[in-house]
């Protein structure tokens, strides 16, 4: 393939295959690969550290303002502290969803990100909500995954089932679907498919037909 220089943005809802999509890309194009919805889960992690229930709480925004958040090399730092095996429970998830609303944070939030595809000379994949629409909308490749609630509260259950095994698939579309009205209805920076970003449903599709579809879109680009 020839030389390709993105930014790749990708975005989509919660178990829409976007993280596992991305990661795959990065590693196939030689790409760095970075989750933004990683960043919002540490401040989730902060909430629930310091028992913070609301987006609107000044201490939450005065701990954000300090914090140094690297969401590379598959790790989650968070003021020097590895979090990563701390940030999967549902209470931290919840959490994330409630930060992500603020728009103080998520103006933080996308700073950040912008330092961080800046830093790549334009050799990274970047998935979360809003990559598409707000944190680098000039991005030459724009995707936006989607599949129904009822495939993605599957995919999820089969992904928590280990853990937890009492988990039913009712309760995990619930929580889904709550978190999809949350990340579209939100006044800052909602999740939406954008003018230009391509849409990919995934529901019928593998992790490698939606790799290399993308891998094929990209390649037969002008811009490559």
């Amino acid at each position: 393939m020839p030389n390709i220089i993105g930014p790749l943005a990708l975005d989509g809802p919660v178990a829409s295959g976007k993280s596992s999509v991305g990661r795959t890309l990065a590693k196939q194009l030689g790409w760095v690969f970075a989750d933004t919805g990683l960043m919002y889960r540490a401040i989730g992690y902060l909430m629930v550290h310091h028992d913070i229930e609301s987006s609107d709480s000044k201490y939450l925004l005065e701990l954000t303002h300090k914090a140094t958040i690297d969401i590379r090399h598959e790790k989650v730092m968070l003021n020097g502290e590895n979090i990563t095996a701390h940030i999967r429970s549902p209470k931290v998830a919840n959490s994330a969803s409630i930060a992500a609303e603020s728009s103080e944070i998520r103006e933080l939030m996308v700073e950040e990100q912008r330092k961080i595809a800046a830093d790549t000379n334009g050799k990274i994949v970047m998935v979360g909500r809003d990559i598409t629409s707000i944190v680098i909308p000039e991005a030459p490749f724009r995707f936006f995954l989607d599949a129904s609630s009822s495939v993605r509260a599957k995919r999820r259950l089969t992904e928590q089932i280990e853990t937890n095994p009492n988990l039913s698939i009712s309760e995990v579309k619930k929580a889904i679907d709550n978190r999809d009205k949350r990340d579209m209805e939100r006044d800052a920076s909602p999740l939406t498919l954008s003018k230009g970003t391509r849409l990919i449903n995934t529901e019928h599709l593998s992790l490698n037909s939606v790799v290399d579809e993308i891998m094929r879109l990209i390649g037969n680009s002008k811009t490559s």
